[in-house]
């Protein structure tokens, strides 16, 4: 396949494996949509963040906390609405992750999961959850273009409508 110029022969388009990572916009997937690229693009962000917090001796861990939230949450939830991972994967990696960096940030290490998500007003530590983060954007997608008067909100109402149908 080629792609024609202005000025000068056609170039070959290059043709793409459905395994091959593909990066678009930041966003890293494979045509089969499976989401392990994407799961180690996240990790490779969030190992990278917890390295340099660990290496780091001048930060204090309010410093690292703030970090969290501040340096490696919108590093991660980057075109969250297209996760296609296993939300059990997402989970092990990036908790991993924080494990990594609780003592650091002088938290015990053996505290569940499910403490380290809860927000600080409920007295968590406020480390956030992609998968609720992920669940809530494409909740806010659905309700935004929902039956809205353009192309993406026909889209949405045919393939509602195709699924109701298919259900029975």
């Amino acid at each position: 396949m080629t792609v024609p110029q202005k000025h000068g022969p056609p170039l070959p388009s290059k043709t793409i494996g459905a395994d091959e990572d593909i990066l678009n916009l930041g966003f890293t997937d494979d045509l089969r949509h499976k989401g392990t690229d994407q799961v180690k693009a996240i990790t490779e962000k969030a190992k990278e963040w917890s390295s340099r917090m660990n290496t780091n001796k001048y930060l204090t861990p309010t410093d690292i906390c703030l970090s969290l939230d501040i340096q490696l949450k919108p590093k991660v939830i980057w075109s969250i609405s297209c996760l296609s991972a296993n939300p059990k994967d997402l989970d092990e990696e990036l908790h991993r992750v924080y494990q990594n960096t609780m003592s650091r940030m002088n938290i015990n290490c053996k505290m569940k999961k499910e403490m380290r998500t809860i927000p600080l007003q409920y007295c968590g530590l406020g480390y956030f959850d992609l998968n609720i983060e992920c669940l809530g954007k494409r909740f806010h997608i659905i309700s935004r273009h929902l039956d809205a008067p353009m192309n993406v909100g026909r889209i949405m109402r045919q393939s509602f409508e195709t699924f109701q149908l298919s259900l029975g």
